[in-house]
C-alpha cells in the first residue's frame, strides 16, 4: 500500500491559490454538448479521473471530443449505440447520468463500474425510468451496477423519486427529458437532499437552450420537442475543492486568496465560506476571487443536507474549533464514494479526537490531535480532508494519496505552490 507523510507547512506571504474547474459543471457541459447539432466548445474544463470516464463514455456512443483543458465537441445531436460494456470507474455522477442517458441509444447498453461503484444503488432511479417507459435494470439483486439498459423506448409521463439518496437521480433524468415523446414530469418524494446541485443542473440546461419548469423542489417538468443548442461554454472554479484552501488557511490562522471562483455561482459547496465565518474566519469577496483570514476558531451547529462534499473539509476544521460542532441533514453520505459518516468518525478517533456519529449527523468536539496513519478508503475526500491535519501537525501521514486524481489531481503540487 502506498502511503504519503504530510509535512507541515507556512502559507506564503500574500499566498493566491487557483481554484480548479468544476467538476460537477464539467461533467453537465460535456454531455449537453454531446446531445447539441453540431461543433460546441469547453472551456476551462477539468482533467480527472472522473470527467474522463465521462468523456470516454461519450466518445463511445459517437461523439467526438478533442482537446484537454479546453475541448472541441462534435456531435449529430443523436447517441449511437456502443459496441463495448461501459466502465464508470469510481464516478458516481458519470454512471448515474448515462443511465438516463442510455435510454436516447437503440439496443442494449451494459453500464458498469469498479467494485465501490457496484456497491452504489440505482435502484430508484431505475423504477423511475421505467414508469417514463424506459427498459432497464440492475444485475444484481441489491439494485446495484452492473446495469443493463434497453434504449429507444423513451415514452416520458409522470414519475416519482425519492429525494433522500442523490439529487443525481433528478438531474440524471432531467437531462434525457427533452428526447422523450411526452413531456416528462418529475415529482419528488420526501425530503430532497442537495437541491442546489439540481439548480445546477437546471441553469445549464437552460443555457444550452432547455427550459425546467419548477414547482418548489416537489416538481419538475421538461416539455418534450426541445432541443440542446450548440455552444461555447466557459467551466468556472470549483467550491469543493477551494473548500480545502480555506479549510487550511482557518486552522493555520493565516491568509488566503483564491481566484478562478464566481462569487454569484448557484455551486452548493459555497456555504462551506459561510460556516467557516461563523466559526471565527474573516471571509472577504472579490469580482473573481475569495480572501479568508484563519482566526481562532469557536464550533457551530451546521445543515450540509445540500452541500454533502464539503462535510468532511469542514469536520477537519471542527477537530481544532473550541467546543462540540454538530453537523446534521448528511445521510446521505452514506452512499458516496465510502459511507464517508462511518469513515470520519474512524480516521478522526484515530487522532484522538471525540467524534459521534448517527444516521443523520455527525459530532465532533475539538481537541489536541495526536500522530496517525489515517486511511483514506480510496476516497479523494478523505485524502485531502485529512491531508489538512498533516499540514498543520507533524508526524501524520495517509494512505493512498493519488486517489486525489478522482477530481484535484494537482491537489498536492498546488498545496506546494502556496506554501513557503
Amino acid at each position: 500500500m502506498n502511503f504519503k507523510k504530510i509535512n507541515p507547512i507556512k502559507l506564503k506571504r500574500n499566498a493566491v491559490a487557483v481554484a480548479p474547474p468544476s467538476k460537477s459543471l464539467s461533467h453537465r457541459a460535456l454531455i449537453l454538448a454531446s446531445l447539441s447539432k453540431g461543433n460546441s466548445k469547453i472551456f476551462n474544463f477539468l482533467e480527472s479521473e472522473d470527467t474522463f470516464y465521462t468523456k470516454k463514455a461519450l466518445q463511445s456512443f459517437g461523439v467526438k471530443i478533442n482537446g484537454k483543458k479546453n475541448l472541441t465537441v462534435e456531435s449529430s445531436g443523436k447517441l449511437i449505440p456502443s459496441s463495448k460494456e461501459i466502465n464508470c470507474g469510481n464516478s458516481g455522477t458519470t454512471l448515474r447520468f448515462l443511465v438516463s442517458l442510455s435510454a436516447l441509444v437503440e439496443g442494449k447498453t451494459i453500464i458498469t463500474g469498479n467494485k465501490a461503484m457496484q456497491k452504489r444503488p440505482v435502484k430508484d432511479l431505475l423504477i423511475a425510468l421505467n414508469d417514463l417507459g424506459v427498459k432497464g435494470s440492475a444485475l444484481k439483486s441489491s439494485g446495484c451496477p452492473p446495469v443493463e439498459m434497453h434504449g429507444g423506448n423513451f415514452f416520458g409521463g409522470k414519475t416519482n423519486l425519492k429525494g433522500s439518496i442523490s439529487s443525481q437521480f433528478f438531474s440524471s433524468i432531467l437531462i434525457a427529458a427533452p428526447f422523450a415523446e411526452k413531456d416528462v414530469i418529475i415529482n419528488s418524494n420526501g425530503e430532497l437532499k442537495s437541491k442546489p446541485y439540481i439548480d445546477l443542473t437546471i441553469a445549464i440546461m437552460n443555457d444550452f437552450g432547455v427550459k425546467v419548469q419548477k414547482k418548489g423542489y416537489k416538481k419538475f417538468i421538461v416539455k418534450k420537442g426541445q432541443k440542446y443548442k450548440k455552444r461555447n461554454y466557459f467551466v468556472e472554479g470549483d467550491y469543493s475543492n477551494a473548500a480545502y484552501f480555506f479549510a487550511l488557511a482557518a486552522i493555520l490562522k493565516e491568509k488566503i486568496k483564491v481566484k478562478n471562483l464566481n462569487p454569484k455561482s448557484l455551486q452548493a459547496d459555497k456555504i462551506f465560506l459561510n460556516c467557516i465565518k461563523r466559526m471565527g474566519c474573516e471571509v472577504r469577496f472579490g469580482n473573481d476571487f475569495i480572501e479568508v483570514q484563519g482566526n481562532d476558531l469557536k464550533a457551530i451547529n451546521a445543515n450540509l443536507s445540500n452541500a454533502p462534499d464539503i462535510v468532511q473539509p469542514l469536520s477537519i476544521v471542527a477537530s481544532y474549533a473550541k467546543g462540540k460542532t454538530r453537523i446534521n441533514g448528511v445521510s446521505h453520505l452514506r452512499f458516496k464514494e465510502t459511507d464517508r459518516l462511518k469513515a470520519l468518525e474512524k480516521e478522526l478517533i484515530r487522532a484522538g479526537i471525540k467524534v459521534k456519529t448517527g444516521k443523520n449527523f455527525i459530532e465532533i468536539i475539538g481537541g489536541k490531535h495526536k500522530k496517525a496513519v489515517f486511511r483514506t478508503y480510496n476516497d479523494h475526500r478523505m485524502a485531502m480532508s485529512f491531508s489538512l491535519i498533516g499540514f498543520k501537525e507533524k508526524g501524520f501521514s495517509i494512505e493512498n494519496p493519488s486517489c486525489v486524481s478522482k477530481s484535484f489531481p494537482d491537489y498536492f503540487k498546488e498545496m506546494k505552490k502556496i506554501s513557503d
